[in-house]
């Protein structure tokens, strides 16, 4: 028991590091004419490609990330034109790369997160977290970058400067 006294915080301080330094957060860092800016965590992050039936031109797909916010219901953030299969998924990789190499995601879109939030019916996985109702509120996807330099613009890929433009919104 002494010797467990003796070292316990060699113990504490590996479990402040270990689990102390991950907690998963929402926020939304600035907003301008109808720009909106924010920074989440990774868990919080799930991209994915939809195939689109309705569509005339076969094998088209709609590239979408849920992100899930501070009251826990589903952002939906989506870029507005379609892809071919190989392109979305090719644009799923990059992200991919980007939400797992870093621990702070940035995230730029148009639109309005100052309507207040509805729920609806429809549900989505965030994979870490749980299923949650979308919120009604909605995203165009413009640009996904980490702490670490990784970047993808919806309509420069991960071409330099990155993130360029309107975004990062100047204050």
């Amino acid at each position: 028991m002494n010797n467990f006294k003796k070292h316990s915080p060699v113990f504490l301080f590996i479990f402040f590091i270990l689990f102390g330094c991950s907690t998963s957060y929402f926020q939304i860092i600035g907003t301008s004419s109808n720009r909106v800016e924010i920074n989440v965590t990774p868990d919080r992050v799930f991209p994915y490609c939809e195939p689109q039936p309705d569509m005339e031109i076969k094998d088209l797909f709609g590239f979408h990330i849920l992100v899930l916010d501070e009251v826990k219901t589903i952002l939906f953030v989506t870029q507005t034109n379609v892809l071919d299969k190989e392109g979305c998924h090719k644009r799923l990789d990059k992200i991919r790369r980007i939400l797992k190499k870093g621990s702070n995601i940035y995230i730029g879109g148009m639109g309005n997160l100052n309507n207040p939030r509805k729920e609806e019916k429809n549900q989505y996985t965030i994979p870490e977290h749980g299923t949650f109702h979308s919120n009604s509120r909605m995203l165009q996807f413009m640009v996904i970058a980490n702490e670490q330099g990784d970047c993808y613009s919806a309509f420069q890929g991960d071409s330099k400067p990155c993130p360029r433009g309107e975004f990062p919104i100047k204050q």
